[in-house]
């Protein structure tokens, strides 16, 4: 793992890890300003110049900090295209001196001048390097911020094959290499937080970003850190996979450190998993290829594992050893994190020996040392306060040095918020207006489509009386004194009942089928039993609660009766039924009559100009319905037939909306 920081650093330095530039006062006198000045008509010098300020931003960050201060200097007053690279490049030295503040600062003097010109790829370096500045300076939250950004830009580019295979922009490398190492930046945050899954998953796509670049010693690298992610979470099986596969790609390449670590890690997930003995061997082969590579840390990881082991095990022996080697690595290296460690394990070996006073004392070293670690976090979070201060402080001398520029340009934002609040109040108005004519055209709409429903009602319920009366006659015709009293009786009910519903658009289920029983019976009595019926109601539907347009099945029930029932030989019967399907309700007419083919021969040849007023009349308020609702609903018409595929009636089958 000790390895991480460097990669990262040598993957942040080869996307120019940061230049910046910065309004200061100049640190030379005018009079060489103005000999910069003059001699800067010569771009083959700036152009060296900048060479040599890129070239020195590690070898020599203070060097490449005065030169790039008068390219700056020029680059301001002339206001370059170049400028940005300054700023960037400066800033990267800042970085390199350890000043993190005006790192930051410049870093987001180029990443503004870069979005001014819209150069994407550029802001997606401004953007990493960023997320590493915080990343460093202990801001996880904003250099996950900075990372998630880069990647949203890159991604897109690289999804609409935008982003350049091969960029010297990102240190010549390829879209797959900043991809696969924005992905490991922001899983190494997520590891940090603990949040190993969302570290894990951004492993997984740095790991195939990695592939598909074809680069070996990264893809190697990223399957050690999912078998160390896999082991936090002790999934250790998983974790031995992708160690092995590790071990077997490094074998490929011949990356000794690479393998050593592998074999570090490898022993880790043993150990892990109580497996000592094996522990011991993949520690060992570790430490001795990492000895040879002179990685000082990785070799201080590997001897702490080896240390935990033995301490464990209560195998004393070459503990000690091991622990002043350790001290040695962090005196070599001023690596408080390791001297933290070693004072940690020397406490527990004292323990374990009785040595009471020096186990005590390595203690309070310890304690001391990791008080040191958390100020030293805690001052970071105070470092970014400071840089924040110090922006402001930098522009409060700027607005003094331009006081009167500032009072017009706070004159001209003010004039231009002004502008902007009419624009939005006459661009909410106009949305407000258009609102209000969409609503009333709805109204409009609608009430037609209401208006064009009553009338047809209207014309509905004349019909029907006629062809109730025409029944009353046939009766007279018959000199059947009481039936014709009988019928005249439930004719007179049943004109009541329309009367009343002629006043509704829609009546309830209870009321329609009360109108279509006493229809049937009048019917039933002129038909002297040539039938009997069934009016069926779904137990889901609450009868006096959904209702239905007025009069809208009787057209198709009188069908029946007259077009299929009359003309059969023998009785017939008729089943009516209401059902309630997801948001429709469907009705459904069924009878045993001679069928509709047969019918249209008899009505071709007795009735040839006849012309059904009702059924017309229903299918034109159906039409209007899908209007009204906005649904597809539908009249369906099936025609049945027996087992010797012989007419045996019809079925009517129609879809309504769900009214209440």
């Amino acid at each position: 793992m000790k390895t991480l920081a460097n990669l990262t650093c040598t993957f942040v330095i080869l996307l120019g890890l940061p230049g910046i530039s910065y309004s200061f006062a100049s640190p030379y006198d005018q009079s060489s300003d103005n000999i910069l000045v003059e001699s800067a008509s010569d771009s083959l010098r700036l152009i060296t110049l900048f060479d040599s300020a890129k070239y020195y931003v590690r070898i020599d960050p203070i060097l490449s900090k005065n030169l790039l201060q008068k390219l700056i200097y020029i680059g301001e007053q002339k206001n370059s295209s170049l400028l940005p690279e300054y700023y960037n490049i400066y800033g990267s030295a800042n970085y390199f001196l350890g000043k993190y503040s005006d790192s930051k600062l410049y870093y987001e003097k180029s990443l503004k001048l870069y979005q001014q010109c819209k150069d994407t790829v550029e802001i997606i370096r401004l953007q990493n390097n960023l997320g590493y500045l915080f990343s460093v300076t202990g801001n996880y939250e904003l250099s996950l911020e900075h990372y998630h950004q880069g990647l949203l830009l890159a991604e897109t580019l690289y999804q609409g094959g935008r982003l350049p295979s091969i960029s010297s922009q990102l240190g010549n490398k390829t879209a797959d290499q900043l991809l696969n190492h924005l992905y490991a930046n922001i899983g190494r945050i997520h590891a940090r937080y603990n949040n190993y899954q969302d570290a894990i998953n951004n492993y997984q796509r740095a790991l195939e970003s990695a592939e598909k670049a074809g680069n070996r010693y990264y893809y190697a690298y990223y399957l050690n850190e999912l078998a160390t992610l896999h082991t936090e979470i002790k999934e250790y099986e998983q974790a031995l996979i992708f160690c092995n596969r590790a071990i077997e790609v490094n074998k490929e390449i011949d990356n000794r450190l690479g393998i050593g670590i592998n074999y570090q890690t490898m022993g880790e997930i043993y150990a892990r998993k109580d497996k000592i003995e094996n522990a011991e061997i993949y520690l060992n082969k570790g430490l001795e290829l990492i000895e040879n590579e002179d990685d000082l840390p990785s070799k201080a990881d590997a001897l702490f594992s080896r240390i935990r082991i033995q301490l464990s095990t209560r195998q004393f022996l070459n503990v000690q050893q091991d622990l002043d080697e350790c001290l040695d690595i962090a005196h070599n290296t001023g690596n408080i994190d390791i001297l933290k460690n070693y004072h940690f394990y020397q406490f527990q070996l004292d323990s374990s020996r009785g040595k009471t006073e020096s186990a005590l004392e390595n203690f309070v070293k310890y304690h001391n040392l990791q008080s040191t670690l958390l100020d030293i976090q805690k001052n970071k979070r105070i470092n970014e306060l400071q840089i924040a201060y110090e922006s402001q402080r930098k522009e409060k001398e700027l607005e003094l040095l331009s006081k009167e520029n500032e009072v017009q340009r706070v004159k001209l934002n003010k004039a231009r918020n002004f502008v902007y609040f009419i624009i939005g109040a006459f661009t909410l108005i106009l949305i407000i207006v258009y609102l209000l004519m969409q609503y009333q055209k709805l109204r409009i709409k609608h009430k037609v489509i209401e208006l064009k429903q009553k009338n047809l009602n209207q014309q509905m319920n004349p019909h029907f009386v006629y062809n109730c009366l025409n029944s009353i006659q046939c009766y007279i015709f018959q000199n059947d004194t009481g039936r014709s009293m009988i019928y005249l009786s439930k004719f007179a009910k049943l004109m009541r009942r329309i009367l009343q519903s002629s006043q509704h658009e829609y009546m309830s289920i209870h009321d329609e089928t009360e109108l279509l029983t006493l229809y049937l019976e009048l019917e039933s009595m002129r038909f002297k039993g040539k039938f009997d019926y069934n009016i069926k109601v779904d137990g889901k539907i609450d009868p006096d609660y959904y209702k239905i347009p007025t009069l809208l099945l009787q057209p198709f029930v009188e069908n029946s009766l007259w077009h299929g029932i009359q003309n059969k030989t023998g009785k017939g019967h008729i089943d009516i039924e209401f059902r309630l399907i997801n948001d429709l309700l469907l009705c459904s007419i069924e009878d045993d009559g001679i069928g509709r083919n047969k019918a249209a021969l008899l009505k071709k040849e007795y009735h040839e100009n006849h012309r059904s007023l009702g059924t017309h009349i229903t299918q034109d308020r159906m039409r209007l319905l899908r209007e009204l609702y906005g649904k597809k609903l539908d009249i369906r018409y099936i025609d049945l037939t027996n087992n010797n595929n012989l007419p045996a009636g019809t079925r009517v089958e129609i879809n309504l909306p769900v009214l209440n």
